[in-house]
């Protein structure tokens, strides 16, 4: 009989030891967790901030594009200069310069030498 009381006793100190050990463990991943779920939310925050500055850097492109776009247009350069000038060019005037650009274009197709 004492046998079975030292096998039951021992196994029970076995269980104890477990059961210790598991608290310990469950402690330590408690910690783990804690620390996963702050560098988580830390992630998430920094993933915020940096889709909001990839949109913003969208729209700058964005906006350089058209203005890439209206500023190599004559139509738009013209605008352009009518908006600094602050006044409108009227019709007269821009003929004269659509006149002085195809003369331009007509002089610059001309190939240039060395004999001037």
């Amino acid at each position: 009989m004492t046998d079975y009381i030292k096998v039951e006793t021992k196994s029970f100190q076995d269980m104890c030891e477990q059961i210790i050990a598991l608290t310990e463990e469950n402690q330590s991943l408690k910690i783990d967790n804690d620390f996963l779920r702050k560098q988580t939310a830390a992630c998430k925050m920094r993933c915020s901030k940096y889709c909001l500055e990839n949109q913003k850097l969208r729209d700058e492109i964005a906006d350089m594009k058209f203005t890439q776009k209206m500023l190599n247009s004559e139509e738009a350069g013209r605008a352009f200069a009518r908006e600094l000038l602050g006044k409108p060019m009227t019709e007269a005037d821009l003929a004269e310069e659509t006149f002085i650009a195809n003369g331009e274009k007509h002089y610059y197709a001309q190939p240039i030498g060395d004999d001037f």
